[in-house]
């Protein structure tokens, strides 16, 4: 009979530690990153102390962005919030034989994962405005799902500086992320060509959209202003650009915009009052959830609305549609925020053109559709 492990006992404490700032979760989060699945809680308290404890340096700890980020405090406060990260599930204890050693939730990841990604994203400019190649080097290196997410940004923002040291990792990259590669290359050469290219033939991007207009866009600028007061940070939208996407098509011909606004215009709007409901998160994206007092109409209206697009073989993302307004991008906030907008009748749908000027987005309305009265 094999004897019974004898584990060490965890025994979690958060004193009187209520709520930790964005910052401070990240940072509990960023000092976590070096221990997973190899140190436990201990090492943690004593790596946001800045300790110089011989086992915490032999790991490297004093390395970490986050090695001292407490040092003002003492080790039992620090175990406070520690303990707090654990009891709040961004962080959990995960037994290797008799060693309790931590390991990310799900939703600690996903912090994370962003965290890292603006370090390396930091980086990455830095270095480009150097001429230095280093930053490309450590993305090869680092998990494949915070290199996904520099990738996304570089595609947002990239020069034409950027594409040599792009293309040759894309020789050796494999799987996502060889696909990310290659659509930031196409975007930023779609952009690089935009200057000199005839804009008669010039791929476009597109979407098709709900624009929020009149009270419902004045609540939601209200909620943003809120969120601001309260201390969130982050990329707000202008007010002008507060839309709920349907179906977008990305980049695509001039000459299949008169087919998108004909398929826009054959499908009946059905009659609903829409209403900003509460928020929720892609990655650090902020957005307000939207509600439809015809809910159901409404969603068939949208499968009609793709299917017809699908048939006329123009190319949409098939994500499946979730009924949102993006407020704001790259957000401090964590916890979820409730929204009190008052309900708005739906009145069109317009298909627009997405473009970036001076480092913005600027959508252009290329025509609309009414909503049915009836």
């Amino acid at each position: 009979m094999s004897r019974k492990v004898k584990r060490q006992k965890v025994s979690l404490d958060s004193g009187g530690v209520k709520d930790l700032s964005r910052q401070e979760i990240e940072m509990i989060l960023r000092a976590a990153d070096d221990l997973i699945m190899k140190g436990g809680r201990n090492m943690l308290v004593k790596t946001l102390k800045g300790s110089r404890d011989k086992k915490l340096l032999s790991h490297g700890m004093q390395d970490n962005p986050a090695y001292g980020f407490y040092r003002d405090l003492k080790l039992e406060e620090i175990g406070h919030r520690v303990d707090w990260m654990i009891r709040r599930a961004y962080l959990e204890i995960r037994y290797d034989y008799r060693l309790p050693l931590l390991v990310y939730t799900k939703e600690g990841w996903e912090i994370e994962k962003l965290t890292y990604a603006r370090e390396c994203y930091a980086l990455y400019k830095k270095d480009r405005t150097r001429g230095k190649n280093r930053s490309i080097r450590k993305l090869k290196t680092v998990n494949p799902q915070v290199a996904l997410e520099v990738l996304r940004w570089i595609a947002e923002e990239g020069t034409e500086k950027d594409l040599a040291g792009l293309q040759a990792w894309e020789q050796e990259a494999q799987g996502q992320l060889k696909k990310r590669l290659n659509f930031a290359i196409r975007q930023i050469s779609i952009r690089e060509a935009g200057e000199t290219a005839d804009s008669a033939d010039k791929p476009v991007r597109l979407f098709i959209a709900v624009p929020m207009e009149g009270a419902i866009r004045e609540s939601l600028v209200r909620d943003m202003e809120q969120l601001q007061k309260a201390g969130a940070t982050g990329t707000f939208q202008p007010p002008e650009n507060l839309h709920m996407t349907l179906a977008f098509l990305g980049e695509t011909t001039p000459e299949r915009i008169p087919d998108v606004l004909e398929i826009l215009r054959s499908i009946q709007i059905p009659s609903t009052m829409i209403s900003p409901w509460r928020s929720g998160f892609f990655g650090d994206t902020l957005y307000a959830g939207i509600l439809f007092s015809e809910e159901g109409s409404f969603m068939k209206y949208v499968e009609d609305l793709r299917s017809a697009l699908g048939n006329k073989n123009i190319s949409f993302d098939r994500k499946p549609f979730k009924p949102h307004v993006t407020l704001v991008r790259r957000c401090s906030l964590v916890s979820p925020v409730v929204f009190t907008g008052q309900d708005c009748p739906l009145e069109r749908v317009c298909l627009y053109r997405s473009d970036q000027k001076d480092g913005r987005m600027v959508y252009t309305e290329l025509g609309s559709a009414s909503c049915s009265l009836t």
